[in-house]
């Protein structure tokens, strides 16, 4: 199954940490405020769209979606050697291109398995997936991730957890209108039935979309336009008991 890969087969499963020296970086103070942002070092951004950073437990290698024109987009993967060197010149991810555009990839921890949407039949998008032996060996037999997408639904911006064990995505209701689902990983390694995440209502005049999650998995970050916020869309969260 896809979704059977753990965090810490390629590094140590801590942030902040360098697998390539076996040292313990010097962790920053999380109640501390964010410094300003600054354009990522290395060879990642370009003239080119580039969104959607996806990075394994170990901070060594990024994935992401570049758009090179209006439409459409291609999957990426930079590396570096470790957390204090910058992002290596990026490689696209060629193997994963069956039908065209390809957007918000998102890795498990180890980066052997990777999630992301498609346009698909009817220009319609769908989360697909593909799998890997080792981080460096190219990825083989992307396919429809059908445990979540199925022939008449359009799903995209997939989540999944640094251990596998659930993945997120949004799923268009109607025009400009998407809920959040996700899917458990069973006992035996299958993923169950999507649910729709009904606790943020079910309304068909919202718009919910690009989630992320914190690493315990009891905290939940999403974009949405829902009454309440301060612009066209705002990023809400919510916790788990």
């Amino acid at each position: 199954d896809l979704g059977t890969s753990g965090a810490g087969s390629s590094g140590t499963g801590q942030p902040g940490t360098s697998s390539s020296s076996g040292q313990i970086a010097t962790k920053c103070d999380a109640s501390m405020p964010f410094k300003a942002p600054v354009l990522v070092a290395g060879k990642v951004n370009s003239s080119a769209h580039e969104t959607a950073p996806s990075l394994t437990v170990d901070e060594l290698t990024m994935f992401f979606q570049r758009t090179p024109g209006v439409d459409g987009g291609v999957i990426m993967m930079s590396k570096r050697g470790s957390i204090d060197e910058p992002w290596g010149e990026p490689e696209e991810l060629t193997e994963l291109e069956q039908n065209g555009a390809d957007y918000t990839p998102s890795t498990t921890g180890d980066g052997l398995v990777l999630y992301w949407a498609e346009i698909v039949n009817n220009m319609r998008q769908q989360i697909k997936s593909a799998k890997r032996a080792t981080t460096t060996a190219k990825f083989s037999d992307p396919k429809i991730f059908s445990a979540v997408s199925g022939s008449t639904t359009e799903d995209t911006d997939p989540h999944i957890t640094a251990d596998g064990s659930e993945l997120f995505f949004s799923r268009y209701s109607g025009l400009n209108i998407r809920h959040l689902f996700h899917s458990l990983r069973k006992a035996d390694g299958l993923y169950a039935a999507p649910t729709q995440l009904t606790e943020f209502g079910t309304s068909d005049s919202v718009r919910d979309s690009t989630v992320t999650l914190t690493a315990d998995g009891l905290q939940i970050y999403f974009g949405s336009d829902r009454a309440g916020g301060l612009g066209e869309s705002d990023v809400w969260t919510a916790k788990r008991p």
